[in-house]
């Protein structure tokens, strides 16, 4: 018979490599929608953080109002969710509904540009949170379609 020496496999049989690739595999759709997740939330962090300074020194806004301002961008971006769930619940594709995420460059662009003033640059910043709104909920409508198992809903 076959003596039991506690030592477990360690993987590194056909049946443990079988199950390492099966697991990298599941978790491929999910890393990739994390990854957009985190360009997404990466740029309008980085808006939201460089925005008061910027309309502050290069705009002459003062500090209290550029911050006031900043807030209050943030807070219209959450319109982008809102619109995000209305065109999702309308059977937009959701690959349409991520193509918002190409605004926030422009958005960008027109937010910190030296000549555009406090208006324009406002509403540069508003694109911007209203598009990154638009993708942060496509991806957590997302997250059930890219799963291949319901157990790993949690983890992804």
């Amino acid at each position: 018979g076959v003596e039991d020496t506690g030592v477990e496999d360690a993987g590194g049989g056909a049946e443990g490599r079988a199950g390492a690739a099966g697991a990298r595999r599941r978790f491929v759709r999910p890393l990739l929608l994390a990854l957009g997740f985190a360009t997404a939330s990466g740029s309008i962090v980085a808006v939201v953080s460089l925005l008061p300074t910027y309309l502050h020194e290069e705009l002459s806004v003062s500090t209290a109002e550029a911050g006031t301002l900043t807030g209050g961008v943030s807070l219209v971006g959450a319109v982008g969710g809102f619109l995000s769930g209305w065109l999702l619940r309308r059977g937009v594709p959701v690959r349409r509904v991520f193509t918002a995420s190409l605004l926030m460059p422009l958005g960008t662009a027109v937010a910190f540009l030296s000549s555009a003033g406090v208006a324009l640059s406002a509403l540069g910043a508003v694109i911007v949170a209203i598009a990154n709104e638009m993708v942060v909920a496509a991806v957590f409508a997302t997250i059930p379609a890219v799963v291949r198992a319901p157990a790993d809903i949690g983890i992804t």
